[in-house]
């Protein structure tokens, strides 16, 4: 028998630290696109544009890996709230690029890992180190000063997309996670 060449940890870190980058640039390359997208095409043609392919891809994957069976769902109105606020939330993140550069928004948008914190806290009652408190509040810090208020860029209303965006990605991030380990994830995706 031939012997599997070892891998060492530092071409597993190597590879972990490629994927990061090319999964950051992948969401630049996405954003940019979906900023564009929804400048030029109707609210609707773009979010179907920028879906269509995943999700024949997903399905196609699916059916293949797990037959119809893929589509089959212990909790269909978690599922279905969960597709809502899915669109709901990339809805509102074309709209919010209609109007905003594109460095604000992502500051906006990079604002749901602290909303889940918060959240997590205070309403699903789980506990917070307080390292993550001061983590969060520099997050929020740092969000101020990408956005500088009253800096009169952009108006407020401006911000009332994006601030709507944030609520329901939130929420479903939210479902998400109460939904994980109870549905097959792909199931999920689809």
């Amino acid at each position: 028998m031939s012997q599997q060449p070892a891998t060492s940890p530092h071409r597993h870190t190597l590879t972990g630290i490629g994927f990061t980058v090319l999964a950051c640039a992948c969401f630049s390359i996405l954003d940019t696109g979906s900023k564009y997208a929804g400048a030029v095409l109707p609210l609707l043609m773009a979010l179907w544009l920028r879906y269509a392919l995943q999700s024949v891809l997903t399905v196609g994957f699916g059916v293949a890996r797990h037959g119809l069976e893929i589509f089959r769902t212990q909790r269909p109105g978690f599922q279905c709230l969960r597709a809502i606020l899915f669109c709901l939330s990339n809805a509102l993140a074309m709209l919010s690029l209609r109007y905003l550069p594109l460095a604000e928004f992502t500051a906006i948008v990079a604002l749901t890992p602290l909303a889940l914190t918060l959240l997590a806290a205070l309403w699903l009652g789980q506990q917070v180190s307080p390292l993550r408190w001061v983590l969060v509040a520099l997050g929020f810090a740092g969000t101020l000063v990408i956005l500088r208020p009253g800096g009169g860029q952009f108006s407020g209303w401006a911000l009332v997309w994006p601030a709507l965006q944030l609520l329901a990605n939130t929420a479903y991030q939210i479902l998400s996670s109460r939904m994980a380990g109870k549905e097959r994830p792909l199931t999920t995706q689809i």
